[in-house]
């Protein structure tokens, strides 16, 4: 009896730590829903860099037709799309310090959004860091959005 409780007790540590070093260096534990941001932390981290300093000369749109759930819990970010216009090449970011390049949000179909998830730690600043997942600390204060060209807002949830 004892012996069958070590035997599960190893194989539920072994498991963990398969899981551990399988997720080592990509933001989330659960891989995200669009395969173009299955991508690992250095990746997202060396991406950001190149798309900095944040694009405060692109012309302002206002405010897009859609909205940025804030999840606090997860730490994530969920962008809704309400549009009927796709949204391609996308840089999302937050606090205007911290951002991810998205390749796409599908359009408003059929009355369902698309959507796109983004973990906090996808979204990385021009030394690297990513976003702090202290919300206390760090709330998401504003999101924005760079799409062709034009820069806009988007509302915030916060969850």
């Amino acid at each position: 009896m004892l012996s069958s409780k070590l035997i599960r007790l190893g194989s539920l540590f072994v498991g963990l730590s398969i899981l551990a070093l399988g997720c080592a260096g990509r933001p989330s534990i659960i891989p995200n829903t669009d395969p173009a941001l299955r991508k690992t932390s250095a990746w997202f981290a060396a991406d950001a860099v190149k798309r900095f300093p944040f694009p405060s000369t692109q012309p302002f749109a206002g405010a897009w037709n859609g909205r940025a759930d804030v999840d606090v819990m997860r730490d994530v970010v969920q962008i809704a799309n309400f549009a009927d216009e796709q949204l391609t090449d996308v840089d999302v970011w937050i606090n205007r310090a911290y951002v991810v390049h998205v390749p796409k949000i599908e359009a408003n179909k059929d009355g369902k959004p698309g959507t796109r998830t983004l973990d906090f730690q996808m979204f990385f600043n021009e030394k690297g860091e990513s976003f702090p997942t202290d919300n206390d600390k760090y709330p998401v204060n504003n999101v924005d959005i760079l799409s062709g060209g034009s820069l806009y807002s988007i509302r915030i949830v916060v969850n």
